[in-house]
């Protein structure tokens, strides 16, 4: 709509709400929801009526005269209902328009032709709506749903569903956590440095007169408590990075840590969480997956979540893909020259720096990735410089897994590296500072533990990642993760 016709429209409202002593009332006291009503009456025979007055709010989203009867309908916490009111004796609903809030008090029954409706004895004007929106939410700007999300939410039921469907698997993870023993803990979000600092959005103290930044993930304050004497800890909780738009620089992360226990115990935790997730909310293991979206023409993918899960090791994956051996010195001039042959042989591009470890995992993504619809577990690769414990038996290797779910990274982990002087070597060859907290902590020792991301914080999508399998949406939808974006 042009500023010049939305100008036009809110000075006819003003004319026509000019003598309407209050517009904007402090109060409107409700007895019931139209999904209440729904539940309660909705077995009520056409032309049906229940005795007692029933007290509701929301949004009108349609209306149409019918002689002198007005059939309105309110929607509620996403749920609608109709209205009918006399607009010979109901001199409000003569000012009322469409997506304004009203407040509508009544008795409930159900039409002639079988409407489930509630018959107005009063109807109050709450809040006016002083803009002509658009009746359906396709006509909105991509890009204006970001930035102003309630107008999504006035004109599209189904991102508020996705946004309630969020919270209900958000709840659904704590309490599966809490009933195995997990004890859910808040740590810093301002920090002075920390892991992954280059990527931190700064911020500054002016009462300290310091410098800091905001935390990028939760890992290394965890690990310090598991230090403390916690067995099983998690946190839910926002982590931030300094990149673009697209990359989601705020996004919700669930990491959990759990002493005395190894990569392959949390693989069988992850694992029986997400297919108690998707039974719990699917009704089945097998879930429809849109990889492009629930708008798309495209058929649904068929994911089956039936536990138990494959488990791929990437190394001998890529060898059989390739049809190569592999030099098991991963850090050896031979194992660097058999994989840049294997990338140039199928066409695999990989950027600097290109040391085996990267090769390796863009060879496996070119050829291997795609094609991981259902859940699997891609473990053991080689042994880089990072937080994960070198494997037990297979020499040069980590002990560390990737949930890989229809091509995309959904959740990692791995037994984590509790020798100080080995963390230490990895941090100074990652060139990472601010950390001697936390290799001081490791000094007071960390049990054995395994711990993970089951919403990456170092992926680009976040949470969107888990919960867009489970809602069946792309990374753009951002509805069910953020109230607004930028």
């Amino acid at each position: 709509m042009s500023s010049d016709s939305s100008d036009d429209f809110c000075r006819k409202r003003r004319v026509s709400l000019r003598s309407s002593p209050d517009v904007y009332p402090h109060a409107w006291r409700t007895n019931a929801t139209a999904e209440e009503l729904r539940r309660m009456y909705g077995h009520l025979p056409n032309g049906g009526r229940v005795q007692g007055v029933k007290t509701l709010a929301g949004r009108l989203v349609a209306q149409r005269d019918f002689g002198k009867l007005r059939f309105m309908v309110v929607v509620n916490e996403s749920t609608s209902i109709q209205i009918v009111c006399d607009s010979s004796t109901l001199i409000d609903s003569t000012r009322i328009n469409r997506n304004d809030v009203v407040g509508v008090e009544g008795e409930v029954g159900k039409t002639r032709k079988g409407e489930l409706s509630v018959f107005a004895t009063k109807l109050q004007l709450l809040a006016p709506c002083w803009h002509n929106l658009p009746v359906q939410q396709s006509k909105l700007d991509p890009v204006l749903k970001c930035r102003r999300r309630y107008l999504d939410l006035m004109t599209n039921v189904s991102s508020q569903l996705k946004f309630k469907k969020r919270a209900e698997i958000i709840t659904s993870i704590r309490k599966y956590l809490k009933q195995r023993g997990f004890h859910e803990v808040e740590t810093p979000i301002l920090c002075t440095t920390g892991v992954a600092s280059a990527q931190a959005v700064k911020t500054r103290s002016n009462e300290l007169n310091m410098d800091l930044s905001l935390r990028t993930e939760p890992e290394v304050f965890l690990k310090m408590l598991l230090v403390g004497g916690f067995d099983r800890i998690f946190e839910l909780g926002r982590c931030f990075r300094n990149a673009s738009v697209d990359a989601d620089p705020e996004h919700t992360t669930c990491e959990l840590y759990m002493a005395y226990h190894d990569y392959n115990d949390l693989m069988c935790l992850v694992e029986d969480l997400f297919s108690s997730l998707v039974l719990h909310f699917n009704g089945s293991y097998q879930l429809e997956y849109h990889p492009d979206g629930c708008g798309d023409s495209h058929l649904p993918v068929l994911l089956d979540f039936t536990p138990p899960w494959p488990r791929v090791s990437i190394v001998e994956e890529v060898e059989g893909l390739a049809e190569r051996q592999i030099p098991r010195d991963f850090n050896s001039e031979e194992c660097n020259e058999v994989l840049e042959d294997i990338a140039f042989t199928n066409n695999v591009q990989c950027s600097e720096p290109r040391t085996p470890h990267r090769l390796l995992k863009k060879l496996f993504e070119s050829m291997k990735l795609h094609h991981l619809l259902n859940p699997t577990f891609v473990i053991d690769p080689p042994m880089e410089a990072s937080m994960a414990k070198e494997h037990r038996s297979k020499q040069g290797r980590a002990e560390r897994f990737d949930l890989i779910i229809s091509g995309k990274e959904i959740s990692n982990g791995y037994s984590e590296q509790n020798d100080p002087h080995a963390q230490r070597a990895a941090f100074d060859q990652l060139k990472e500072v601010g950390v001697e907290d936390f290799l001081d902590a490791l000094e007071h020792g960390l049990p054995p533990s395994a711990g993970g991301d089951i919403v990456p914080a170092h992926q680009s999508e976040g949470d969107r990642r888990l919960l867009g399998v489970l809602l069946s949406t792309k990374s753009a939808a951002r509805a069910p993760c953020r109230a607004c974006g930028s």
